[in-house]
């Protein structure tokens, strides 16, 4: 392409082509500069005078300047002018930007809402392609503009710079579940085809095919989903009604790039060889695709559909923790050891509580319905807070026997802390002899790994099936495993040396460590029972996401809570689209918003999203443009405020004219700006010292049919 085209208008689509334009042509064409082409009204030639007209040309072509200078900085450009009643006369191969724009001689670029093309994102540009000839237009144009495009941009070696893209409708025989299998030989041969153009360019590409039974829902929702910042088609020329092309730029929030049929080369269509090579190696991809990736046994093994069931979790947890006290309890008693005897116990708890959790996972796993609108799941979270309860005290109370332990290896602080207070346990030493070493040894090793076993169990499996009830369990089985260690440690201690004060010392080590696991235990079930947000740093991420998506202007709320595993979303967004494009941005921001938080080792496993679109603030105003009567009838803009015997009073919102009306002008302009609300007065040459009048920045407006 030779240059970069855009008609300038003093509106907000005109705006936001202006900048899309200066974006493509820094792009695409950076060694030239910016074609702006603004209208004059040259029946008013016979109004004005030869002088007049002429001034009244450099001035509007001096206004403009001045008003792309504030958005082009150093880049270059030139204003161009063109009569209303022809067109602008572009150079041959040239890149039209404009919304209103439709010309089949050149490439066109519409911008949608948007201002540039990476504004909210870096991406690819997606190349949709059919069974005819204008994938392979729309291939070339796109790997000319990737290859342009890549000594400016920021993209990772390992990401695409194309995408190709084809749906194809669904089989409804089921020969294959995959939409490449589904594909006719010809959409076979252009895919080759565009590939093999990539390839011998060294463009980075990927090809996605599925089915979809609306081409240009898919490849909208394709576009979003991949994060391309560029849709770029190529027209049929059979195409009579109904053109994709046309349909894609009407519901886009995309920027869509048309290329001209003829402009640019085709790739040659891949022949039945390689057609047959393709379908050869398919087989063989299709066998790669189903080897299961290796993961280590202990996970494949809690895949087996009994084994991840949380009720039959919990029976194992009842049946070994019922072993454990018994064991513990009689070994214990037989020793005279407080210490196991006492964990025994603990572990019959434990089983009471494996229970409850039982009967917490039945409740949890009830439907949701008109009473309960996100289930009961929360019910897990209870077990959690309590749990962290539990912990604090098992803490507390291990914190208070590994004290006494450490004192009692020195009688006099022994007697001072027990003359202040009385109430504490009297410390008694375990008697462990070569008889009962190895039975004793024996339990605490195997309670020991047991209890590791079994917290890593839990914990895998409550995290698979989103169940907080059972990671909690897990996690005070961890705990309780790392005392039994400290237990093991003393008895080995004891019996080899007769020392037993690192037995203490670790036990106030792991006891910091059973506090910390407390904590987080019950600040997650304080944390969603009080429909906490999910974190400050969640929630801006989120955001973000959002606006990355094209067409969404500002997410002025987010609220975000925690229902089991399952993380609620509830955001406003703003966009300019239509009711169309509307849809495809709303689409794209539950995909978004989806992807981040089941991302692969998030703690949630669902996500409820409740995504609402609104229109931004149309900043709604009024402006007055001054108005004379010409010789001819003719009503044009006023040179000066002494010159106007009417006023345009135009609404506008969202930067544009939506409505206008034409009154006459009092003596006192002044009074009526005030009765009819306009901020500003618009005149062709405004005095100085007036600032609430300022010069037009245009003298043509299509929407009131003004001239000079």
């Amino acid at each position: 392409m030779k240059h970069v085209c855009v008609v300038y208008e003093e509106t907000r689509t005109g705006l936001t082509s202006l900048r899309m334009a200066l974006d493509a042509a820094r792009l695409f064409c950076s060694h030239s500069p910016l074609q702006v082409f603004v209208a004059t009204d040259e029946s008013t030639l016979q109004l004005l005078g030869d002088e007049k007209h002429a001034t009244a040309n450099s001035v509007l072509v001096e206004r403009v300047r001045q008003r792309v200078a504030e958005f082009a900085g150093t880049q270059l450009f030139e204003v161009r002018t063109y009569a209303t009643n022809s067109r602008p006369e572009f150079a041959n191969n040239s890149l039209l930007v404009g919304r209103g724009i439709d010309d089949r001689n050149f490439d066109t670029l519409m911008p949608a809402n948007e201002f540039a093309l990476e504004a909210r994102r870096v991406g690819p540009i997606l190349i949709p392609f059919s069974d005819g000839g204008t994938g392979l237009v729309a291939a070339a144009a796109g790997i000319e503009l990737a290859l342009k495009w890549r000594e400016c941009r920021t993209l990772t070696d390992d990401t695409a710079e194309v995408i190709f893209y084809h749906t194809t409708w669904p089989d409804s025989t089921g020969r294959s579940p995959h939409a490449v299998d589904q594909m006719c030989n010809d959409a076979k041969r252009v895919m080759l085809s565009v590939q093999k153009a990539a390839q011998d360019k060294g463009v980075r590409y990927k090809t996605i095919v599925e089915t979809h039974d609306d081409v240009v829902q898919g490849v909208v929702e394709k576009a979003q989903q991949t994060g391309a910042v560029l849709i770029l088609m190529a027209r049929g020329a059979l195409i009579r009604q109904g053109s994709y092309v046309n349909r894609t730029v009407l519901q886009s929030p995309i920027p869509v790039f048309i290329a001209k049929t003829g402009l640019h080369p085709v790739a040659a269509r891949a022949g039945d060889s390689e057609v047959a090579t393709f379908e050869a190696g398919r087989s063989q991809q299709l066998l790669l695709e189903s080897i299961e990736p290796h993961v280590p046994w202990y996970r494949r093994l809690i895949e087996l559909p009994l084994l991840r069931n949380p009720l039959f979790v919990t029976g194992v947890v009842v049946v070994l923790y019922m072993l454990k006290a018994a064991a513990k309890i009689a070994v214990g008693t037989w020793i005279h050891s407080p210490t196991i005897t006492g964990d025994g116990f603990h572990n019959v708890a434990d089983v009471l509580e494996a229970v409850a959790i039982g009967a917490v996972l039945v409740i949890a796993a009830r439907n949701s319905g008109g009473r309960y609108p996100y289930g009961r799941k929360n019910m897990e979270w209870f077990t959690s807070l309590l749990i962290g309860l539990m912990l604090f005290v098992a803490a507390g109370k291990f914190i208070v026997d590994c004290v006494i332990g450490l004192i009692s290896f020195v009688p006099a602080i022994d007697e001072f802390v027990r003359a202040g207070f009385p109430g504490l346990p009297v410390h008694e030493s375990v008697h462990i002899d070569g008889n009962s070493f190895p039975w004793v040894l024996a339990v605490t090793i195997s309670s020991f790994l047991m209890s590791l076993v079994l917290s890593r169990y839990q914990i895998l499996v409550g995290k698979r099936t989103g169940h907080a009830s059972l990671v909690a369990n897990g996690e005070e089985a961890k705990s309780d495993g790392w005392i039994e260690a400290v237990t093991v440690i003393g008895v080995v201690a004891q019996f080899t040396t007769g020392f037993r004060v690192i037995e203490y010392v670790l036990g106030l080590l792991v006891a910091a460590l059973i506090i910390r696991t407390a904590k987080d235990l019950f600040l997650a079930g304080w944390r969603v029972l009080l429909q906490h947000s999910i974190g400050v740093e969640h929630e801006a991420a989120i955001s973000q996401a959002c606006l990355r998506i094209s067409d969404v202007e500002g997410v002025p709320e987010l609220k975000t809570f925690q229902v089991g595993h399952t993380a609620v979303v509830m955001v406003t967004c703003q966009s300019l689209s239509e009711s169309h494009g509307m849809t495809y941005v709303k689409q794209a921001v539950e995909s978004a918003i989806r992807s981040y938080v089941l991302a692969e080792g998030s703690d949630f496993k669902g996500c409820d999203i409740h995504v609402k679109m609104q229109r931004p603030d149309p900043r709604r105003h009024r402006v007055g443009y001054g108005l004379a009567l010409g010789s001819a009838g003719q009503v044009v803009l006023a040179r000066r405020l002494s010159d106007a015997t009417h006023v345009a009073v135009c609404d506008v919102e969202h930067g544009d004219i939506v409505r206008s009306k034409v009154l006459p002008l009092s003596d006192n302009a002044v009074a009526l700006m005030k009765e009819k609300r306009m901020q500003t007065l618009y005149l062709f040459e405004p005095p100085a010292n007036q600032p609430a009048m300022q010069a037009a920045t245009a003298y043509v407006l299509a929407t009131l049919g003004l001239t000079v």
